[in-house]
């Protein structure tokens, strides 16, 4: 409670000079020390030199009215407890509940006189410590309603209505890049409550890249008088709390001043829609590369394995009737590449159409540590194996998913050159609870994720894309190394279980691999074990 008038540090906001001097001088005339804004906005920058103990604010005024700094106020702890007087113009033709804003009291514009008594009545309400007062509005007395005002007010609440709904995110600033206006949509895309947004910097809501750009086009505003909208597109959007948004800032001159209408819109669902249609499409293609093999591959694997068994015939009868050392040692030699063509042309079979592998029930987690042990043996890589606790059993054919992920492991291995961090981990999946891609796996099925990350240079997003391409590879070329077969045969194997695996890579970052099997439901593993 104040107990001396003299005590009180009043703010008169009006864009009407006629009403601050006189609201101005009668309370100065009762001991005030005043300070006086011409709207919202000068009165918020008011607030961090001359705190308030009352304010006395007209509603409609340019930039931020009156409505939203009694919001503002009421919103922001240290003024919260600020006695709020409206002196409003249009009392008589709003039917708004005016002191439902936050007002204490709400005192209509007439004659000076009357204004007089009820302001002076405002002050000792506040003295008196009294604010539960009554919801009427005081001073209507001797004022008629004007037709035109409750139309004009009328249409404002229309636009109200549309402004309050819109999808998109709309502000307003002023020529300096002050927020002055903000709907619900651009306080949801900031995260933000609109008390916080309101008289602050634009460019303190933005990345500091977007944020230079804006400095630089509010500069040309100002110095040129004249500016072409800033535009941040959907091919270059704002990235905002981990969300694409596009904004579109477009700029208003009046008279000499300038308005900047802002609008907003989330992309976030379109881009990552358009990646999901990017990714299917790199695996439609990939998948077609592979299609496109098998139906080569079974050919080649079937007559070069006659011409094999011919050669091999020769070779083998050649052996039994030469005695000479140096041929003997010649036809060695060729039994040698003979067995890694043979070994080749199996290799082909795999992607045959024809070539369907025989499954049997195997333990998934033995399978992997057996491989992990024997591959990583001799090497300086330190292994991190870690699994969520079940047990994954498959219909698998062992072969197949043996060299499958055996070429990834020496993948890891090479990518290390022998020294590293190897983790692997394994965990139950529901494609359901997982990224959009996931929607490939088969709805309703039981799925094991097998994540393998090594701790090498990592890949471009080039490589990756290639990674899975038949005779592509990053390594140098020979006899044996760098043939470009491991991450298709791996991709082949996989595909082949209806499983499916993805790369996750950049440079520096190393690279994880990601699997995902079909397994036997917990009910059929249950019944396996014993």
């Amino acid at each position: 409670m104040v107990d001396r008038v003299t005590d009180c540090r009043a703010i008169v906001v009006d864009n009407s000079p006629v009403i601050v001097k006189l609201v101005s001088s009668i309370l100065e005339g009762e001991g005030c020390v005043v300070q006086t804004a011409s709207d919202g906005l000068e009165a918020v920058d008011l607030f961090d030199r001359f705190r308030p103990d009352i304010i006395f604010t007209d509603l409609v005024m340019p930039g931020i009215d009156g409505i939203k700094l009694c919001h503002i106020i009421r919103n922001t702890p240290e003024y919260k407890d600020v006695f709020i007087v409206v002196l409003s113009g249009v009392a008589l033709e709003d039917d708004t509940d005016l002191l439902n804003i936050g007002a204490d009291i709400c005192i209509a514009k007439g004659a000076s006189v009357n204004m007089r008594v009820h302001i002076i009545a405002a002050l000792d309400c506040f003295r008196s410590g009294n604010r539960n007062l009554p919801p009427d509005i005081q001073g209507l007395e001797g004022l008629y309603p004007r037709e035109v005002t409750r139309e004009l007010l009328s249409n404002k609440r229309h636009h109200e209505v549309v402004f309050e709904q819109m999808l998109e995110g709309y502000l307003e600033l002023n020529g300096n890049g002050r927020i002055l206006r903000v709907n619900p949509a651009c306080c949801r895309i900031f995260q933000m409550g609109e008390a916080e947004i309101l008289a602050g910097h634009f460019r303190e809501l933005l990345p500091d890249k977007n944020a230079k750009l804006l400095n630089q086009w509010v500069e040309e505003l100002i110095i040129q008088g004249r500016a072409e909208p800033l535009v941040f597109a959907y091919e270059n959007p704002v990235i905002l709390h981990n969300r694409y948004i596009t904004i579109n800032l477009v700029p208003v001159k009046e008279e000499k001043k300038f308005t900047i209408i802002g609008i907003f819109q989330d992309v976030t669902i379109r881009k990552e829609m358009a990646e999901r249609q990017e990714q299917l499409e790199q695996e439609i293609n990939r998948m077609r590369t592979l299609e496109a093999m098998t139906g080569m591959a079974g050919g080649i694997a079937h007559d070069f394995n006659n011409l094999l068994t011919v050669i091999n015939g020769n070779v083998e009868m050649a052996q039994l009737i030469s005695t000479e050392e140096k041929v003997v040692t010649l036809l060695n030699e060729t039994e040698k590449a003979l067995q890694r063509a043979t070994d080749l042309v199996r290799r082909f079979s795999q992607f045959s159409d024809n070539y369907l592998p025989e499954k049997s029930v195997v333990c998934i987690d033995e399978l992997i540590e057996d491989i992990l042990e024997r591959e990583l043996a001799g090497t300086k890589i330190i292994l991190n194996f870690i699994n969520d606790g079940g047990k994954y059993i498959a219909n698998l054919n062992s072969e197949l998913i043996i060299q499958g992920f055996k070429n990834i492991v020496i993948n890891a291995v090479e990518a290390m050159n022998g020294e590293g961090e190897l983790s692997v981990s394994l965990s139950v999946v529901d494609n359901r609870d997982n990224p959009l891609w996931l929607e490939q796996l088969k709805a309703g099925s039981r799925y094991v994720h097998i994540g393998i990350k090594d701790s090498g240079p990592g890949m471009s997003q080039e490589t990756m894309d290639k990674a899975f391409t038949p005779y592509y590879s990053s390594k140098e070329r020979g006899s044996v190394k760098g043939m470009g077969l491991g991450l298709t045969i791996a991709h082949a194997a996989i595909i082949k279980h209806d499983g499916m695996i993805r790369l996750d890579s950049s440079p520096g970052n190393g690279c994880t691999v990601s699997i995902y099997l079909p397994v036997m439901d917990e009910a059929a593993t249950n019944q396996t074990s014993r």
